[in-house]
C-alpha cells in the first residue's frame, strides 16, 4: 500500500507522500515545511497536529510522511506519531550541525555518493548563515570509471549552493574545483589538499568566525580529522562545541 515519496519543498512549501489505502484517498502531504538548523517542522494536509522532525534536510519530510502512513496504518493516533518522530535519533557524521565557538558546522563526513552530495549542498544552502558558507569537499570513492564525470557534476551543484569558499580534499575533488570554477567561483576561493591531514593543518587559515562550514567526504578521506582541527582551533572563540538540535 506504500507507493512512493517526492519531496517538493522549498525553505517554507509542501512535501508529498504518495501512497493507497482502501479508501482511495489523496497523496499525504506536508504543508508549512519549515528548514531550521535544528530540524524539519511540518503539518499535514488532513491534521492539525504539529510534527518536528530533529533531522536536517529537505528529505527528512517525505520520510517523516511515510512513518505517519505507517502509524496511522497500526492504528496510532497523530499525537502519538508526533513524539515518536521528535525523540528520532541522529546518527554521527550524518547531517550534524554543531556550533564551534563563533563557527557553525554540518558535519556529513560518515560517506558520500553523488546523490547523497547533492543533498548535502541543497541543505548547506537552505540553512541560515549569517556569515560565508564554505564547503569543504572529499573525494566520493568507489565511482570506478564514473568518478570524473560524477565529481566534475558536484562542481556543477556546488556552483549553485551558494558556497563562497570552496576546499577540496582527495585526487579525485580536483575535478570538483576545475567544475566550480567554470561555472563561476573564483579560483581565489577554491583550496586543494592532498588528503585531510594536510588539509587540517591549513583549516586554521581558512575559516573565520561566523563561517557556516560544511564536511562531506567518503569515509576514507577521513575528514573528522578537519572536524576535529576545526573544534581545536574555534572552540575558545565563543565556548564549546554545542550540538543545536
Amino acid at each position: 500500500w506504500l507507493a512512493r515519496a517526492n519531496a517538493t519543498s522549498a525553505t517554507t512549501g509542501y512535501a508529498f507522500f504518495k501512497h493507497e489505502d482502501e479508501a482511495g484517498g489523496p497523496p499525504l502531504a506536508a504543508r508549512f515545511l519549515e528548514l531550521a538548523n535544528d530540524g524539519v517542522r511540518f503539518n499535514t494536509h488532513d491534521s492539525a497536529t504539529h510534527f518536528f522532525v530533529p533531522q536536517l534536510g529537505r528529505h527528512t519530510a517525505p520520510n517523516a510522511l511515510a512513518a505517519i502512513a505507517v502509524g496511522r496504518r497500526m492504528g496510532m493516533s497523530d499525537d502519538e506519531i508526533a513524539r515518536g518522530l521528535a525523540s528520532a535519533s541522529k546518527a554521527e557524521m550524518r547531517l550534524e550541525f554543531h556550533r564551534v565557538g563563533e563557527v557553525n558546522v554540518l558535519n556529513d563526513a560518515y560517506n558520500a555518493n553523488p546523490a547523497s552530495m547533492r543533498a548535502a549542498l541543497q541543505t548547506f544552502a537552505e540553512l541560515p548563515a549569517s556569515g560565508r558558507r564554505v564547503a569543504i569537499l572529499g573525494d566520493m570513492r568507489e565511482l570506478g570509471e564514473t568518478g570524473e564525470r560524477y565529481h566534475h557534476e558536484i562542481g556543477e551543484a556546488v556552483a549553485k549552493a551558494k558556497v563562497d569558499v570552496l576546499i577540496c580534499v582527495g585526487a579525485l575533488s580536483r575535478f570538483v574545483a576545475e567544475s566550480a570554477e567554470k561555472r563561476g567561483i573564483s579560483a581565489t576561493r577554491i583550496h586543494r589538499f592532498d588528503d585531510s591531514k594536510s588539509a587540517s593543518q591549513s583549516i586554521e587559515n581558512l575559516i573565520l568566525s561566523g563561517d557556516t562550514v560544511l564536511l562531506k567526504a567518503s569515509r576514507g578521506v577521513k575528514l573528522e580529522l578537519v572536524a576535529k582541527e576545526l573544534e581545536k582551533c574555534f572552540a575558545g572563540t565563543g565556548g564549546a562545541a554545542v550540538d543545536v538540535a
